[in-house]
């Protein structure tokens, strides 16, 4: 029976192939048709116009030029009315020849003048193409490069005198390819109905099969129905075992840790959803993990061998746990082994818990508990030195009253000075403080600190200017760091400003939130340097001590706020503190008022 099926599948496969090659000849006849028609069509139009446009005395011999001449003086009038039916007929040559002069005359596309000196072939030269009763011709075309080309002429009858013909062409190889286009698809055609006449006839024989089998089975249990019982037992347990099997694996998928089951040889023969999606960065995608060897895997991991646990279970130790550092991760890996009834070991079972963000935040916060005592540490120590700094400045001032040169009683008083303000900051940035948010309107705030402002930072050489939105909802956060870390920013803008510099103060309502903006026109900040600005000590300044903007940092942090800072070197840096709302709210208006103090 397969034979048969075989031989009738042969059978119309050939026929199909045939029936697709005969229409595409028959389609090829049609395109050649079809082009003949389009040839005379283009002809015919150019002849028309050429009738149209020029008079008979374009024609006419002009007596003492030579035949280039009057050649080139026709192609002067004819030659655009080509290059425009050129362009729009890209697909086609055309061109037209003088009856009087035997030359061509113009031509498009390849119009170049050395062609005009050149004879053309006669009418009656041009061979006729083989392509049955179609009425043809075939030559090496001038406008192709003489590639081989189907044309068509038509006479240029200019008041009843025969004036010189027009042709139009085209290439047979463009001709080819619609052809190899056309038997392609059929051939493709073909090739996809007898698939699916396969496909159909495969369904109606697998039916056919299916039933005459329970027919067959039906006859068996009327002969011996003692069997009936057994089957349907049978059956119960097949589907009992498939909806153990599915619990099973609808278990395994749940389980919070990564799971897999391999055999002796140690291939993967059953793993869950968390299985797959842990290795997936170490497995090519799409690349599937049953039937894959275990050693493979931890080969693409980059594990050392002596991490495998799959051969300690092998062993027989059970309960085996190994912590795996694979790149980039950290796993707890453990399994126990497999056993079948009679106690030999068939494979194992492992599991596999992702740790890496766990032991990240544990180091993480182990590095904070040491930060944490060493800062307190340090604040206690910073503060035991101040009071012996303190006793030590006030005797320096006594001193430079009574010396007469007081400059290096002045220049350590200085220094000590400086000196007591990193250990302030220090402090400040170590204690661990309780602060008190209320409501608060950040105008006020501004304005607040504006004489503040002004006598220590603003200064002739730097002007002061406030920008601030009318109505601004209120914020909730602690007046008194906002008042810390406005003066903080603003000092620091107003060192990197130099002469006729501007610091300009605004604040504004952008959706959820209300901004406070920082602007000045000074030297500005490298781009590789302004995620270094909020690490400790960092800092461009030359009597800096990188601890400003960490305890500004610090403040926007514990006033639920952000702190942004754009800079570009040479015009000047932005820094912008965006204070949350506790609810949205939308501001009444936004009048501006412009604050000046030079």
């Amino acid at each position: 029976m397969k034979k048969i099926v075989l031989a009738l599948s042969f059978i119309i496969l050939l026929s199909l192939l045939g029936f697709g090659i005969y229409t595409a000849q028959e389609e090829r006849k049609y395109i050649l048709l079809e082009k003949r028609d389009e040839l005379y069509r283009l002809a015919s139009l150019i002849e028309l116009r050429i009738t149209r446009e020029f008079d008979a005395g374009l024609w006419t011999d002009t007596g003492s030029a030579s035949r280039e001449e009057q050649a080139l003086r026709l192609n002067r009038n004819i030659q655009p009315v080509l290059d425009e039916m050129g362009q729009a007929y890209p697909a086609y040559g055309i061109g037209i020849v003088s009856h009087d002069l035997r030359l061509r005359v113009a031509m498009s596309p390849g119009a170049i003048q050395d062609w005009i000196s050149e004879s053309p072939p006669a009418e009656n030269e041009l061979t006729p193409y083989p392509a049955g009763n179609l009425n043809l011709l075939q030559t090496d075309s001038v406008n192709w490069n003489k590639q081989p080309a189907i044309v068509v002429t038509r006479p240029i009858i200019h008041n009843g005198n025969y004036a010189g013909y027009v042709w139009a062409d085209i290439k047979i190889e463009d001709i080819d390819r619609l052809y190899q286009n056309s038997i392609r698809g059929r051939l493709l055609s073909a090739f996809g109905i007898w698939v699916m006449s396969m496909l159909a006839v495969w369904f109606f024989w697998r039916r056919f099969k299916l039933s005459a089998i329970r027919s067959a089975n039906r006859q068996a249990l009327s002969e011996l129905p003692q069997l009936v019982p057994l089957l349907e037992t049978m059956v119960n347990i097949r589907n009992d075992y498939w909806r153990e099997i599915t619990a099973i694996k609808r278990l395994i998928d749940a389980c919070p840790v990564a799971v897999a089951v391999v055999n002796q040889q140690g291939i993967i023969i059953a793993h869950n959803d968390r299985y797959a999606k842990i290795l997936k960065r170490f497995i090519p995608s799409g690349q599937k993990l049953l039937g894959m060897s275990l050693r493979k895997v931890m080969e693409r991991i980059e594990l050392p061998e002596e991490q495998c646990v799959f051969d300690r279970i092998l062993r027989g130790e059970s309960g085996v746990e190994i912590h795996q550092k694979p790149k980039g991760a950290e796993w707890i890996t453990g399994g126990m082994p497999l056993l079948d009834g009679t106690g030999q070991i068939q494979g194992a079972v492992l599991s596999v818990t992702d740790i890496t963000d766990r032991e990240k935040w544990r180091r993480e916060m182990d590095r904070m508990d040491k930060l944490r005592v060493i800062g307190e540490m340090a604040a206690s120590v910073a503060h035991e030195i101040r009071n012996p700094l303190t006793v030590v400045r006030g005797g320096l001032q006594l001193m430079a009253l009574k010396a007469e040169d007081k400059s290096r009683y002045l220049l350590m008083i200085e220094e000590l000075d400086r000196a007591n303000n990193i250990i302030e900051e220090f402090i400040s940035l170590a204690q661990n403080r309780t602060i008190v948010k209320t409501f608060c309107d950040i105008n006020q705030i501004v304005t607040g600190l504006q004489p503040l402002l002004a006598s220590r930072i603003a200064d002739g050489a730097c002007s002061l200017e406030l920008e601030l939105t009318d109505s601004l909802p209120a914020i909730f956060v602690s007046e008194k760091e906002i008042k810390q870390l406005i003066f903080h920013l603003c000092r620091n803008a107003r060192d990197a400003i130099a002469d006729d510099g501007r610091l300009i103060l605004s604040t504004r309502q952008e959706e959820d939130c209300v901004e406070l903006q920082i602007k000045d026109n000074g030297c500005g900040i490298a781009q590789e340097n302004i995620k270094k600005l909020t690490e400790p000590f960092y800092t461009t300044k030359r009597n800096g001590t990188g601890l400003g903007l960490v305890i500004c940092q610090s403040i926007v942090k514990q006033n639920d706020a952000e702190l942004h800072i754009d800079s570009t070197e040479g015009v000047g840096t932005t820094v912008t503190v965006k204070f949350h709302l506790p609810e949205p709210a939308k501001a009444a208006g936004s009048n501006q008022r412009n604050l000046a103090i030079g």
